[in-house]
């Protein structure tokens, strides 16, 4: 090897180091990121069970409906949501078993409506790591990905890792490969000169679907979207403060073939919600009427039929 080549290989050595020097002061692991999601959670007042007010939007649509969403930060949610021509559905969330009613009917499939907010509320690391493993995270994963205008790490998601860096060969042993007569090894050289397809190249690595994930914001900490393995994507908006508490000012649900449902947070208030407060008995319960308003919308909330 010429003095030029080993010149040429230190200096591409020297680079690929400082790249990934780069790499790893943009990328935390990703246990450090979720501290810093946990203690984000517990400044934003979250860390208690709470209740939403909500405007319901599909689409670009004008509101629908309004509902009332209580989320508890051990995992149990509970929605009720009504319409303007007085249709009302219910969902609950017990034991990771989501069930729904409307107008006191089952549904048999009900919409993703109750989006798993406890990660929002979690206050510490190992409670925060729990409630990812239980969507299926992949917890040691981390990557980086553009958040519209901003940049969020991704954590669950393997194939979005930077790859491990690699130490180039040292000088002493780049010598001594090169005094090898090629003649000597034994090499199948013909599998070396197969065509590349060029698709092949730089391809992600194969998954066999959709991977649960947490995005969250590289400055602030604020989750900005979740997505599970149902291929169901929650996007949250900027946060907004009511009182001593932070939320998301609206919670976009993507649904495989949905159409998109947006819940325009207007009130958030602490509550005091046992566990017999998501029961299957708060669920069937009988439906008080209400005065119905001057204008109606027909139809069921979810723009399905049960």
């Amino acid at each position: 090897m010429t003095r030029v080549s080993l010149g040429r290989a230190a200096a591409l050595g020297l680079a690929a180091l400082l790249i990934a020097l780069a790499a790893d002061a943009f990328i935390p692991r990703a246990e450090r990121v979720v501290r810093a999601v946990a203690e984000r959670n517990k400044d934003a007042g979250r860390a208690q069970p709470l209740r939403l007010d909500l405007v319901l939007r599909i689409e670009e649509s004008d509101p629908i409906g309004t509902g009332i969403l209580v989320t508890h930060p051990s995992g149990l949610a509970r929605l009720e949501l009504r319409g303007p021509s007085g249709v009302v559905e219910r969902h609950v969330l017990q034991g990771g078993e989501h069930l729904a009613m409307r107008d006191g009917e089952r549904l048999r499939e009900p919409r993703a409506f109750l989006p798993p907010l406890f990660l929002l509320q979690a206050d510490h690391e190992l409670e925060l790591r729990s409630g990812l493993a239980q969507l299926g995270a992949e917890l040691d994963s981390i990557g980086l990905a553009r958040c519209d205008e901003d940049d969020c790490y991704v954590i669950g998601d393997p194939t979005r890792a930077p790859p491990p860096f690699e130490p180039p060969i040292p000088e002493s042993e780049a010598l001594e490969f090169e005094a090898l007569e090629l003649d000597t090894l034994e090499l199948d050289t013909t599998a070396l000169f197969e065509p590349i397809a060029p698709e092949g190249i730089g391809e992600p690595l194969a998954i066999d679907g959709p991977r649960a994930t947490i995005w969250v914001d590289v400055l602030t900490f604020e989750p900005r979207r979740i997505e599970l393995q149902s291929g169901v994507r929650i996007w949250f908006g900027a946060p907004a403060a009511f009182d001593q508490v932070q939320v998301p000012s609206w919670i976009r649900i993507d649904e495989p073939g949905k159409r998109p449902v947006t819940f325009d947070v207007v009130a958030v208030s602490p509550v005091d919600a046992p566990a017999a407060a998501f029961s299957l008995s708060w669920l069937q319960r009988p439906i008080q009427p209400v005065s119905p308003p001057a204008k109606t919308v027909p139809g069921p909330l979810s723009g399905e039929n049960p």
